[in-house]
């Protein structure tokens, strides 16, 4: 059976039409444009992403607002011929209410990288808090919005299932190590009382085949009202 890496809200999607009767959180427009109401914003997908949007919990807003996926994504071929774990290209749109500017919250989680717990709901929701390594950062003007960028790599072990190869099987007990990271790009905006945030994540490997599309999606982000 083969296995795969995806952010852990993800898994969240697979039991949205048990939940058919909560709110969503925002609406899809010509598939490729996310508006979220409550926010009074909106985000537009790269050509051959896909947008899923997550619904309100019953006693609070989700700060999962939803998720943008690549659909014909590439995954090494060792790994696939081996089974191993892979990362799915995303963009998650997170929200939470807060009186700290972009520079504050993004100072917060820098402090926090490397702690094992954390009180903020959304870095428990992120690969941030464990193996994760500051690149670098800039603040930027988008669409009239100051944004705080934050670069990280996520570092990571991947056990392969070598034991269907004879020559190998003897030499290594029938699993291979492989260590690589994942590329995160974060994008930090504040609107009125919310921070919202766009967190990206890809696999090294192939970043650098979708950092235009990410690129475009964190840079996509615009006002459409204020609720």
């Amino acid at each position: 059976m083969r296995k795969f890496l995806i952010p852990f809200m993800l898994v969240f999607l697979m039991v949205l039409p048990a939940v058919s009767s909560a709110k969503k959180t925002g609406k899809i427009v010509d598939d490729s444009l996310y508006v979220d109401n409550l926010l009074g914003i909106q985000v537009t997908a790269a050509h051959g992403w896909k947008i899923k949007v997550f619904r309100e919990k019953k006693k609070k807003r989700n700060i999962q607002r939803a998720v943008i996926v690549k659909k014909n994504f590439k995954i090494n071929s060792l790994v696939r011929e081996l089974h191993g774990d892979y990362t799915i290209p995303t963009v998650t749109i997170f929200a939470d209410s807060t009186n700290m500017t972009i520079e504050q919250y993004g100072d917060m989680i820098l402090d926090q990288l490397y702690k094992v717990n954390s009180d903020n709901e959304i870095l428990l929701n992120t690969e941030l808090l464990s193996e994760t390594d500051f690149i670098d950062s800039i603040t930027v003007k988008v669409n009239g919005l100051d944004s705080k960028r934050i670069q990280f790599k996520h570092r990571y072990k991947r056990f392969l299932d070598t034991s269907g190869r004879d020559v190998n099987w003897e030499r290594n007990g029938g699993v291979q190590l492989m260590q690589d990271f994942n590329i995160i790009d974060l994008a930090i905006f504040k609107k009125g009382d919310w921070v919202i945030l766009l967190y990206a994540v890809c696999e090294r490997e192939f970043y650098q085949l979708n950092k235009r599309a990410i690129e475009y999606m964190l840079g996509s982000l615009k006002v459409v009202n204020n609720p």
